[in-house]
């Protein structure tokens, strides 16, 4: 569930013909235009979500049996109607199909809201009907729009009662700005944004050294800790975190790690489209809501358009532009989200503005390195390998000559998204040899299951008999797939 708030609309326009229990004249002694809307939808929001809708609405509203399909079917599918709250407030409700009849209606005002999950998705062929007709499938899902003299009260007791079922839901919001294709056009002012269900990962399955995780969580700590001091010296509440260093250490993982940890829903901010990303708009949808949220600027050199900084003189202008503007959105008193921790990767800190890594907008920058051997020791034991395959692990690691974000280099420290690959590669050896097969060379295993592919799907012989794969193989290589599945859950 997410709210979407100052929609502004004339409420004799946008109501129209289908009111049910207001008159003309009660519209005319509605003194506030502005209203808020609650999108409900039961495969993100889960089924008693709508439930609990449907038990608030019945509070206020005494004709839900004139929605109802027959006695037996108490269900309020494909509906429109309003009711009214109070003298001076009503509720407007949309249900399955009729949701893409609402959202037309307000499509004009779009662009003065302050809204989030029902934005335009990532791909910028995707029109705002396709993209409500991908969310709102579910004949269940519901809108209700809130509006007149008291529609925040209404609208924050109706999410006091959803926030009971929906508050340990965790969202994913991949957001991008519009890409820059003529010179000159300003196309600044659009949010594209691609919903869906956040992959938790469970912060110990993760591995560093330097105690990383400890100070990650301890900085984070005393933030939550400090918030009655940010209120009474009227501070935004929102901290940064750097994380850098070489690719394939974690610093993403981490931050999904973190928004698990704290049980915050994540929203990830392509930085290569940044310039062309409506900042302003995207604070106010953060705040449109009292949740707590992990941005997570990814990569975020990116947003220069080179990375051939030697001179920071002869920086262009448009990339002038989008520091400043990154700038902002980061501090700024009007402009910046609160209650959120702010949260920046990148492989080239050494790239970044000193204004941006300044105390304030990152109070706290880390180096997510390569590991030790003494904890990818601990990482291997963790997928629960062999004794024999952990020291065969640490043998090729002391000896084979690996590619490295700089020069060639034998033994520890060693990259934790490299160690994953050795990893995955012994659990795939150890996993056939629990089936009869003995691999004594681990560089044979990739021809070997080239040739269990082949076993699994034979060519028909020319009489058109079909030559049967052996059961055996056929168990091993299903045996193998699942596991890789369940290693991507563990990417670095």
């Amino acid at each position: 569930m997410r709210i979407t708030t100052l929609l502004k609309w004339s409420v004799e326009d946008m109501c129209k013909d289908i009111i049910l229990d207001a008159g003309e004249t009660g519209f005319q002694k509605i003194k506030n235009y502005f209203g808020f809307n609650v999108a409900l939808n039961p495969s993100i929001d889960g089924k008693k979500s709508v439930e609990i809708a449907v038990e608030w609405i019945k509070k206020y509203y005494n004709h839900m049996e004139r929605l109802y399909p027959n006695k037996e079917q108490k269900i309020i599918k494909n509906k429109e109607f309003i009711f009214k709250l109070d003298e001076y407030t009503y509720c407007w409700v949309t249900t399955g199909n009729k949701i893409r009849d609402f959202r037309a209606m307000l499509k004009s005002s779009l662009a003065e809201a302050a809204f989030f999950s029902t934005m335009n998705g990532n791909n910028n062929n995707r029109n705002d009907d396709n993209l409500m007709s991908h969310l709102f499938t579910d004949p269940e899902s519901m809108n209700l729009y809130f509006f007149g003299k008291k529609s925040k009260k209404y609208m924050n007791e109706f999410s006091s009662n959803i926030k009971s079922v929906t508050k340990e839901t965790l969202y994913n919001y991949s957001v991008s700005g519009s890409i820059k294709l003529n010179k000159g056009v300003d196309d600044s002012g659009t949010i594209n944004v691609l919903l869906s269900s956040l992959k938790t990962r469970n912060i110990d399955t993760l591995y560093f050294d330097n105690d990383v995780k400890e100070k990650v969580i301890s900085h984070i700590d005393n933030f939550l800790n400090s918030e009655k001091i940010y209120v009474e010296k009227d501070l935004p509440f929102k901290t940064g975190i750097m994380l850098y260093g070489e690719p394939g250490t974690g610093k993403s993982s981490l931050a999904t790690a973190i928004a698990s940890y704290y049980k915050c829903s994540i929203i990830v901010i392509n930085m290569s489209t940044f310039d062309g990303l409506n900042t302003i708009q995207l604070a106010k949808s953060i705040d449109a809501d009292e949740f707590r949220y992990i941005v997570l600027l990814e990569d975020i050199d990116t947003m220069y358009k080179s990375l051939d900084r030697d001179n920071p003189e002869e920086l262009d202008i448009d990339t002038k532009k989008t520091i400043n503007k990154l700038l902002q959105f980061l501090d700024s008193p009007t402009n910046s989200p609160t209650n959120v921790i702010f949260i920046a990767t990148t492989n080239h800190i050494e790239m970044l503005d000193e204004a941006l890594l300044r105390t304030g907008r990152f109070d706290l920058k880390i180096n997510v390195a390569s590991i030790c051997k003494e904890t990818a020791i601990s990482m291997a034991k963790s997928f629960n390998l062999s004794n024999k395959s952990i020291d065969m692990i640490i043998d090729e690691i002391e000896n084979e000559e690996r590619g490295t974000v700089g020069d060639k280099k034998i033994g520890f420290p060693v990259n934790q998204s490299y160690l994953q690959g050795k990893i995955l590669k012994y659990i795939k050896i150890e996993t056939l040899g629990k089936n009869g097969i003995i691999i004594d060379d681990p560089n044979t295993l990739d021809n070997l299951e080239k040739e269990l592919e082949i076993l699994v799907e034979p060519e028909p012989e020319k009489e058109e008999i079909l030559v049967e794969p052996e059961p055996e193989k056929e168990e091993i290589i299903h045996e193998l797939k699942m596991m890789s599945q369940r290693m991507l859950k563990r990417t670095y």
